[in-house]
């Protein structure tokens, strides 16, 4: 018999990273999009800035900054499935938030009983990501150094 972690109507925290935009204010220019300039004859005038201001730029005043969130979300179990063969886990839940029948399939192993629990779980995913973007930037970064 196979064992699950969670009954139908449980309240679980999933965790989880993806990798997401946000938008900061540009340090170059304070967020106002403009660098004043003046000359030494003390002529004065204002530019686009150099940083967050181009031709397609709709930020203004901000630049992207990308990388992995973690995050929890919470969720109420609604369907549970298992699979002996399937190499992710054998469990897997559907949830009433995201639908039963057709919605998301969750993985156990990303099920906790706490925020505290899911929130650990998804920052060690987060590390986890970074060291592999890392490792497969630094194996690029060799190969092309043998290129050359």
């Amino acid at each position: 018999m196979i064992e699950h972690k969670f009954n139908f109507g449980d309240k679980v925290f999933h965790g989880s990273c993806s990798w997401n935009t946000t938008w900061e204010q540009c340090p170059d220019c304070l967020g106002s999009g403009i660098w004043h300039v003046i000359l030494p004859n003390k002529e004065e005038f204002d530019v686009p800035c150099g940083t967050c201001c181009d031709v397609w730029s709709t930020n203004r005043g901000k630049i992207p900054k990308e990388g992995y969130t973690a995050k929890v979300t919470r969720l109420t179990i609604g369907s549970i499935r298992a699979d002996t063969y399937d190499k992710e886990g054998p469990i897997k839940y559907m949830c009433r938030e995201t639908g039963i029948g057709s919605g998301s399939l969750w993985k156990e192993s990303d099920m906790f009983h706490t925020e505290e629990e899911a929130m650990a779980h998804a920052k060690n995913e987060e590390v986890r990501l970074i060291e592999d973007r890392d490792e497969r930037e630094e194996k690029k970064k060799l190969k092309e150094d043998k290129k050359n």
